[in-house]
């Protein structure tokens, strides 16, 4: 089972994605955890996402894999309807939150791993065979990604270095997408931190102070 104890890290000031998951690394390397997932705030995961995508790891040999959702972003392979074989215009079998049931839908492919050119960073998964390809000493991801960039150049080391990205096939994991925000602002700015962009100072809510 993974059940690791909850331990929360405040930052005093913004510093962008990439810093926070490169702490996440640390802390993951240093304690010897044997597998590491990363995901944003706005997501539900089925009651076995976390353990199907690291028996996908384990049985595979996959450096990195990422889940099934309904909204997986700019990897359409990742796309929920595309596994259950939807067409454009088709209604799922049952609402993509409902995670237990979509779960039973997708039970036949056991740990099941499909490569692929790369998976969404909404959500994605390592164990301790990535300690061999970090950016830098104790840094996996390259700081100069401030926010967006950092998985897929994590995937493009991983492929030149011979090594396998994948989609498991089990694991299912909702995603609201934009849950946190939906400003136009936002997506226009998405390398800056909140400090740095006029649109999202003015957000009252202050989202991704924390980041």
């Amino acid at each position: 089972n993974i059940q690791p104890p909850v331990r929360v890290q405040i930052k005093d000031k913004a510093m962008g994605v990439t810093d926070s998951w490169n702490r996440i690394y640390q802390y993951f390397k240093m304690g010897n955890y044997d597998v590491c997932c990363l995901s944003n705030d706005d997501v539900l995961f089925a009651p076995h996402a976390l353990n199907d995508m690291a028996s996908t790891l384990g049985q595979n040999g996959f450096a990195v894999v990422g889940p099934v959702s309904n909204q997986p972003g700019h990897q359409p392979e990742q796309s929920l309807g595309k596994i259950l074989g939807l067409k454009e215009g088709d209604k799922y079998p049952v609402p993509p939150k409902n995670v237990i049931d979509i779960e039973a839908y997708l039970l036949k492919f056991k740990s099941e791993g499909v490569e692929l050119p790369y998976i969404n960073g909404f959500c994605f998964m390592f164990d301790r065979w990535i300690t061999n390809f970090e950016h830098s000493k104790d840094m996996l991801f390259n700081p100069e990604n401030i926010n967006i960039g950092n998985e897929d150049e994590l995937q493009r080391r991983l492929r030149y270095a011979g090594q396998k990205v994948a989609l498991s096939l089990p694991a299912y994991v909702y995603h609201k997408k934009f849950g946190t925000m939906n400003l136009p602002a936002y997506r226009r700015n998405r390398n800056l931190l909140w400090t740095e962009a006029e649109e999202t100072e003015k957000d009252e809510r202050k989202v991704g102070q924390g980041v």
